[in-house]
């Protein structure tokens, strides 16, 4: 709805979807408009369209509405706890009054944005919109925004589409051509997004569209007179987005599997199954070993049927499991005598210990010390919960660099301007820049890459496969086809390339956490798949370092993907990866424990 008040004009689509039910109101005032969506939530109806044009200050403001009914094999059904606000401003989320404040309530309480107008113009623009919950083992992924000028829009579109599958899936345009909107990756098919568009040129993409069978699913437009603007987002005919179990795979990928394979070892397959969906989770393997031999694995795909299915030997991230292999790397440096418990990381390091140190306590941290997480290192005692590895681009930034910050640069900025939050050799503190400094050593006392080193040292010996996950993937490159996407709805500035501006927003996974992949190689920056990670911790300590390490297990998580692995008692030892750490929330927040101790439960009826 756009024009003036007193000349009011529609811009409406039509789509045939069989069997919904539903009623509308066009053109009314705010008493009616609300008694309207009063009514039809009492029976089970919820708003899916919202337009608004007028001043909101002289209760002038024109409505129209459009509610479905929600249903289960055609019967009205109650759609849960969904609510509606009205005359709501564009400040932050502090305002209570705000879209931004209940957009964050709504991701609070597990809801999704369905609806949303803009009316008023300039400082007086406010958002009437709707919230939804969302459904059962469904994850939402969706970003709000209360206004934009069209340049700033373009800028936002831009980083919010970088993110996989996101699209916006609802506009608004005042009539002074402020955009709001919402971005999801649930949308289907999407063909083309316009904005700022005049009629004519509305109407020669809707042609364009047709022929390439899409069709606009969402028109709004802003302004009157010759001063309308339209925006519009086209699909084919699949309009929501719809998951599937796609294939289940079993097969080896190391060794011949045993010839009696039992139902409890195909179970574990099974839980993996309904982990994903219950946790509307794209991706993930499972791998099952016993005294070093394959049992069971499996590539578990929920998504949609146009993404890629999950190989066995796909490459996950696997985060902080990183510190398995560097561990491994340090034994090994270990026995050869290259390095010894009781060296002074610094002290490996002439040309950083030659400057002057923030905190002399630096000086007397040892080897073992960065393997313990001993080191006096401590986010968990900073009052910030400083972690240097996830400040890459501030550190690039407060060294004057225009490029990625190094190893060196990293270690260098923490040896001169960091101080300890414990003594070294005190209690445990988990930091990753314990194992970012270690993969630094190496580089010192092989005078090789670190990740060079671990695979001509450790990994190919191993006869496995891992490497690092790159930060910013190349899907056209053949180099990257074994990479599994990495999902997460994350934006920040990039710490690749810290030159850019910081409203120049990237996803999580391509640096926008603040972390450079490469650069945290040795603590978080690897990629493995379950089977590799199952086989090559019965023979290397999953947790600690040294030979096997019994009743052990570990779990964490990036941007991208959590990885879990565990040696067991029993002699089996087995890993699960996926691609995301988002969760449908209807599970917990920890849901893989869930997944862990069903498997581990599986395990025990075959000891």
């Amino acid at each position: 709805m756009h024009g003036e008040i007193s000349d009011p004009r529609f811009s409406v689509v039509w789509i045939e979807v069989g069997g919904q039910q539903w009623r509308h109101l066009i053109y009314d005032t705010k008493t009616n408009v609300q008694s309207f969506i009063q009514n039809g939530a009492a029976t089970g109806y919820v708003l899916t369209l919202l337009a608004a044009i007028g001043d909101p200050t002289d209760d002038s403001t024109k409505w129209s509405a459009y509610m479905q009914l929600q249903t289960t094999n055609g019967t009205g059904q109650d759609p849960g706890q969904w609510f509606w606000k009205f005359d709501l401003t564009t400040g932050g989320a502090s305002d209570e009054n705000s879209f931004a404040y209940y957009n964050q309530l709504a991701h609070q309480n597990r809801q999704i944005l369905t609806c949303f107008t803009t009316y008023g113009i300039g400082a007086g623009l406010v958002i009437a919109a709707a919230w939804a919950p969302q459904a059962q083992n469904t994850f939402d992924r969706w970003h709000a925004y209360g206004k934009n000028a069209s340049g700033d829009f373009q800028t936002l579109f831009n980083s919010e589409t970088s993110l996989p599958g996101f699209q916006p899936y609802y506009l608004g345009v005042s009539a002074d051509h402020q955009y709001t909107s919402a971005f999801s990756d649930r949308l289907l098919d999407v063909s083309t997004v316009i904005y700022g568009k005049t009629e004519q040129e509305f109407l020669a993409e809707q042609s364009s569209q047709i022929t390439k069978n899409a069709n606009a699913i969402h028109i709004q437009a802003g302004g009157s007179g010759n001063d309308v603007l339209y925006s519009a987002i086209f699909a084919g005919h699949a309009i929501e987005f719809q998951k599937g179990l796609f294939q289940d795979r079993s097969a080896p990928s190391i060794e011949p599997p045993s010839p009696n394979i039992v139902s409890s070892y195909e179970g574990t397959g099974v839980e993996l199954q309904d982990f994903l969906r219950s946790n509307d989770i794209d991706s993930g393997q499972i791998a099952v070993f016993k005294n070093g031999i394959v049992k069971v694995q499996h590539g578990e795909d929920w998504q949609t049927a146009s993404e890629r299915l999950t190989a066995l030997t796909d490459l996950f991230p696997i985060a902080g499991l990183s510190e398995i292999f560097l561990s491994a790397a340090v034994s090994k440096l270990f026995s050869t005598n290259v390095l010894s418990p009781n060296d002074t990381a610094y002290t490996l390091l002439p040309t950083v210990k030659s400057q002057d140190p923030k905190d002399r306590r630096a000086n007397d941290i040892t080897i073992q010390q960065l393997l313990d997480h001993t080191s006096g290192y401590a986010p968990d005692l900073d009052p910030n919960g400083y972690d240097p590895v996830f400040h890459m681009r501030d550190i690039a930034l407060s060294l004057g660099l225009t490029s990625t910050a190094t190893k060196r640069d990293i270690v260098e900025y923490i040896y001169t301007q960091r101080p300890l939050e414990a003594d070294p050799g005190s209690d445990y503190h988990d930091a990753n820049y314990n194992y970012l400094l270690l993969s630094f050593v190496i580089e010192a006392v092989t005078k090789t890459d670190y990740l060079t080193w671990l695979t001509a040292n450790i990994i190919q010996p191993a006869g496995i496969g891992v490497t690092g996950f790159p930060t910013i993937v190349d899907r056209t490159s053949s180099a990257s086809a074994n990479f599994i996407i990495p999902k997460d709805q994350g934006l920040g500035p990039s710490a690749v390339y810290p030159n850019q501006p910081a409203s120049q927003l990237v996803p999580y996974t391509n640096g926008g956490d603040g972390m450079v992949r490469e650069v945290a190689v040795g603590c978080l920056g690897l990629a493995s798949s379950a089977s590799y990670l199952a086989y090559f911790i019965h023979s290397n300590a999953v947790q600690g370092i040294g030979e096997r390490a019994i009743n052990k297990s570990r779990v964490s998580s990036v941007a991208g993907g959590l990885a879990y692995a565990e040696s067991r008692s029993d002699g089996h030892d087995w890993a699960f990866v996926v691609n995301s750490r988002d969760w449908s929330g209807f599970e917990g927040d920890q849901p893989w424990k869930g997944l862990v101790e069903r498997v581990n439960g599986l395990l025990d009826m075959l000891t």
